[in-house]
């Protein structure tokens, strides 16, 4: 029922048919009118693209770009979207699960304001961050590699990132959004976004 296909060089293999339908579903996914440029940024400007079908019909992508730190390899989750009636399918659990046993990397990246993907990635590493704890020096490093604006080291954030909300709700998940909100302190409508850092184990 669910595949997942593998493109590398998304810029030369994605038809311009291919990024109209892409962008009708990250549009019907997050709910918001996000801009052309933007969605296309997230599909081949990229390493790694996945097209995620279900019963050979095309529902979402998950993106990826691969980064070094200290020789330690970096996979980063530039974007993943599912079409909102195919959401909560495990699509999430499963790219991701084969992008990370492909790469083998040590630590696995992505900024966002969504809770259900932070609390998605948690059951996916061996420890993540930002978690209410100290963030060592090293995580802190890795999580600012991402940030190209103002961004607060103790609690992960890259402010006013998007430059708005990217959702027209925040998705709910278990007491992620308390910790989102209260602990974090994430404007979301200033466009903040949480870098999440997670460490896989070496094994």
């Amino acid at each position: 029922m669910k595949t997942i296909e593998k493109i590398l060089n998304p810029k030369e293999k994605v038809s311009d048919l291919s990024l109209d339908e892409l962008i009708a579903i990250a549009r019907n996914g997050f709910g918001t009118e996000m801009t052309r440029e933007d969605i296309v940024n997230h599909i081949i400007n990229i390493d790694i693209l996945y097209l995620l079908k279900y019963k050979n019909e095309l529902v979402g992508f998950s993106s990826y770009d691969l980064h070094e730190f200290n020789g330690n390899k970096i996979l980063y989750l530039s974007g993943i979207v599912l079409r909102r009636d195919m959401q909560k399918n495990g699509f999430f659990k499963d790219t991701n699960k084969i992008a990370l046993s492909e790469i083998k990397p040590k630590y696995f990246t992505m900024k966002t304001q969504n809770p259900v993907i932070y609390g998605a990635t948690k059951n996916l590493v061996s420890k993540i961050y930002p978690n209410g704890e100290i963030i060592p020096e090293n995580i802190k490093k890795i999580a600012g590699l991402f940030c190209s604006g103002f961004f607060d080291r103790d609690k992960l954030i890259c402010k006013k990132n998007y430059g708005n909300c990217l959702y027209d709700k925040i998705p709910e998940y278990k007491n992620i959004n308390d910790f989102f909100e209260n602990t974090l302190k994430i404007d979301y409508y200033s466009g903040d976004s949480v870098v999440i850092v997670g460490e896989m184990n070496d094994s």
